[in-house]
């Protein structure tokens, strides 16, 4: 596909970046609580199948609550909304009928779940916020929830896992990375930080590997980000190669510093990987 120019990431989003540093800190932060408050045990083995189609996320009212009201002063500077009338109205009876809502979805996909969830419990209609501004706030606030049920599995269950959904949540990746050392491409999950080795020239979302249809955008400005296009089934994936560093990088925070190529793929008319978006 060849090489483009981009302008710095602040001019596409101006103060973004440092706004979801500060959700990813309150993520990570209570993911270790969460684990100690739910602990599950490991699977061993996942077959066909990935981890949490086979159990059941488990969750906390009381800690989904307080995630909630850590995250959304910071949301509520990037989308003005006051959601106020939201968790003054999030009592346990109504957060029990969303998450059992949430388990009994069909959708693979927690984005999508998320949207057909609050139409469900009707939490637009409690709270008068649009269900699309609502899913983001919600998506949020569960992500430590998966975090701490995948940092409890054993991780060399993900070894021989070949698909290119996560084998703990099942969704599609939005980046990945060429890792330090042996260069084998390791794609990672935005939802729950499962990491798992893929080959770099197939698309996770839909097994194309063809050469003739993946495609490459790298910015000239820029040696160690790429995307790569599938021209099959138009969705892309963010790559960072990491063989030069001493370790492998942190694809959460490479998801958050490289949103600008996020817009130069979709310009051109192509989609990630993934409902999940970064934008709200």
């Amino acid at each position: 596909m060849g090489q483009s120019h981009a302008p710095p990431m602040d001019e596409f989003f101006p103060g973004v970046e440092p706004r979801f540093r500060q959700i990813l800190a309150v993520q990570r932060r209570y993911q270790e609580k969460i684990r100690a408050d739910l602990p599950v045990e490991p699977m061993e083995r996942l077959g066909g199948n990935y981890a949490l189609e086979c159990e059941k996320l488990p969750l906390s009212a009381l800690r989904f609550r307080e995630v909630l009201l850590h995250l959304a002063p910071v949301i509520a500077e990037m989308t003005g909304i006051d959601y106020a009338p939201l968790l003054s109205r999030l009592d346990d009876q109504v957060l029990e009928q969303m998450f059992n809502s949430l388990a009994d979805c069909p959708e693979q996909d927690v984005t999508g779940a998320l949207e057909l969830t609050v139409r469900e419990v009707r939490l637009d209609k409690i709270s008068g916020i649009k269900p699309e501004v609502l899913v983001p706030l919600l998506q949020a606030a569960i992500v430590p929830f998966y975090t701490s049920f995948a940092s409890q599995q054993n991780q060399k269950l993900f070894e021989r896992w070949q698909m290119g959904w996560c084998p703990v949540c099942g969704q599609f990746p939005v980046n990945g990375s060429n890792r330090p050392g042996d260069g084998r491409r390791v794609l990672g999950c935005w939802l729950c930080e499962t990491r798992w080795i893929f080959p770099r020239l197939v698309c996770p979302v839909c097994s194309n590997h063809d050469s003739g249809k993946i495609h490459t955008l790298t910015l000239a400005e820029d040696k160690n980000h790429r995307v790569q296009l599938c021209s099959e089934c138009n969705h892309y994936l963010k790559i960072t190669d990491c063989q030069g560093r001493p370790e492998d990088c942190d694809l959460m925070l490479e998801n958050l510093s490289t949103m600008h190529l996020d817009v130069l793929a979709q310009q051109d008319g192509f989609r990630p990987a993934s409902g999940h978006s970064n934008a709200y």
